[in-house]
């Protein structure tokens, strides 16, 4: 089992509280360095597709020591953030994850990534194959799985102009703060009226 992501931060645990579920995609879901996705990433992320959170608040839910469980509000932003399914904080039965291709879907989302499809999907055919063959050639063997199993959602992404990731929010609606939710999230005034997931 990967090690914990904090020392005294819960146990890993996809069966467990929502701190230990979230440790458990934490600890599963890594960069190819073996880093942790940080919490600012996080943040960026879910800003970026309308909703509002804070780092501190992240953190807080991963090191357990949140006062009270946060609201399905956000557990949905996080379970979105990881590429699983928006029950996976409460199911009896959570999914387990993929850790390389979970991470690769949420490299191709990053600035870096986008940029990257969208220029190759500019290029001629010819060259969109040696780019990838280039590419594939350099990635290490026992990641290379993770790019076949989510070849076609990548191409879908490559496709769609405003690179957004089709699941969230697409109806654009608007609504205030979360009226079960505290104000410890820390979040800036502009994240206040967030779009729902």
């Amino acid at each position: 089992m990967p090690p914990r992501i904090k020392p005294g931060s819960p146990d890993p645990n996809r069966f467990g509280t929502i701190s230990e579920r979230l440790n458990y995609l934490a600890s599963a879901i890594r960069r190819p360095n073996g880093t942790v996705f940080p919490a600012t990433d996080i943040v960026r992320w879910i800003r970026s597709q309308g909703g509002g959170v804070s780092d501190v608040y992240i953190t807080k839910i991963l090191n357990g020591t949140r006062g009270k469980e946060p609201s399905p509000t956000y557990t949905r932003w996080l379970a979105r953030y990881y590429n699983v399914a928006d029950d996976f904080f409460y199911t009896d039965h959570p999914e387990a994850v993929d850790g390389p291709s979970h991470t690769l879907h949420i490299l191709v989302r990053e600035p870096a990534g986008t940029d990257l499809l969208h220029n190759w999907a500019l290029l001629p055919e010819r060259q969109r194959d040696i780019v990838s063959a280039l590419i594939t050639s350099m990635v290490p063997p026992h990641h290379r799985h993770a790019i076949s199993t989510t070849a076609d959602n990548t191409a879908d992404n490559a496709d769609n102009a405003d690179g957004a990731d089709g699941a969230d929010g697409a109806d654009g609606t608007v609504s205030g703060d979360d009226p079960t939710e505290d104000k410890d999230d820390d979040s800036s005034p502009s994240t206040a009226r967030a779009r729902q997931p």
